[in-house]
């Protein structure tokens, strides 16, 4: 008897809280990476570049013990889930969010000097930013629960949020943003009590069927993105060479002669790059191109 229960017995660190399992870790590892797949193709848009974000680690601490970890600047993306117990915070460092809002302000975000605190501009460049996760958090989490997350508000700092009890255990998924330079941390906050009901619940889940329901979210988010995009198109046509005395006596009426015949392809780029040919046509009292093949003769001839 004695043997039994000794076997059951093990020993707790209530400073270091380990109340979710590893398949429940594993679970929530796998929530947070579809997370970032569903998240990384709009979030590159609005930074004007490809990036990447996947989990980096899960730490599991009290509230205070995580409080004084994080340093006393940074910026808190607060978001609400009666689902996961009530809240749901994003932070990040204050350098990191600077760096950030400057992307999207055009820049190039190379900031410099000490981290300093968030500015309003800052801080409404970023609602903008954080306001995308809702809707992804609720496609990432669909195979588990039906979540309902809205965006709250954007902070400067912990101090004067009081989201769980001193005791109470958080759970902190940290993501890496890759592709803008230097990894950018991003700590997701999570309460024990909101996840620990779907995490018990997901691991007697088919992950084959959810893997396949994810698999079909990435691919809808970017097929939206994608047809979302907007590429500049140029078509090239090539008229008789007319000095600034001819340009200056042009009027709405007058004809430039081409020089050629109209039914001659022309070249259909994108950058630099011929993409297609097309000839001349109308639809309706609009001017419109035909694409006619994938390569101008001339074009190909000189590539063979």
């Amino acid at each position: 008897m004695e043997t039994a229960l000794q076997a059951t017995i093990r020993p707790y660190d209530f400073r270091r809280p380990d109340r979710l399992g590893k398949e429940q870790l594993a679970v929530l590892s796998g929530l947070f990476n579809a997370f970032g797949r569903f998240l990384a193709p709009e979030l590159g848009g609005l930074l004007r570049s490809s990036v990447r974000i996947s989990v980096t680690g899960i730490d599991q601490q009290v509230y205070e013990e995580m409080l004084q970890k994080v340093p006393p600047l940074v910026c808190v993306a607060l978001m609400q889930s009666a689902e996961l117990g009530g809240w749901v915070a994003a932070l990040l460092p204050s350098k990191a969010a600077a760096v950030l809002a400057d992307l999207m302000l055009g820049g190039r975000g190379e900031i410099t000097g000490p981290p300093r605190p968030m500015g309003e501009t800052e801080q409404l460049v970023l609602e903008r930013l954080f306001a995308l996760w809702p809707g992804h958090l609720k496609s990432a989490w669909g195979p588990v629960a039906a979540l309902d997350v809205t965006m709250d508000r954007v902070e400067a700092s912990l101090e004067f949020l009081q989201l769980a009890s001193a005791q109470e255990t958080v759970v902190t998924v940290h993501l890496g943003l890759e592709g803008i330079g230097d990894t950018i941390p991003i700590d997701v906050l999570l309460l024990h009590t909101g996840l620990q009901p779907h995490l018990a619940r997901a691991r007697s889940m088919s992950w084959a069927t959810s893997g396949r329901q994810v698999a079909s979210r990435g691919r809808d988010v970017m097929r939206r993105v994608l047809m979302d995009a907007s590429i500049p198109v140029t078509v090239r046509i090539e008229g008789m060479p007319l000095g600034l005395a001819d340009l200056a006596t042009l009027s709405v009426g007058d004809v430039i002669p081409l020089g050629h015949p109209c039914t001659r392809p022309l070249p259909i780029t994108i950058g630099e790059r011929e993409l297609a040919v097309g000839q001349l046509g109308a639809v309706g009292n609009r001017l419109a191109v035909q694409i006619v093949a994938s390569a101008t003769p001339h074009a190909q001839e000189e590539s063979a």
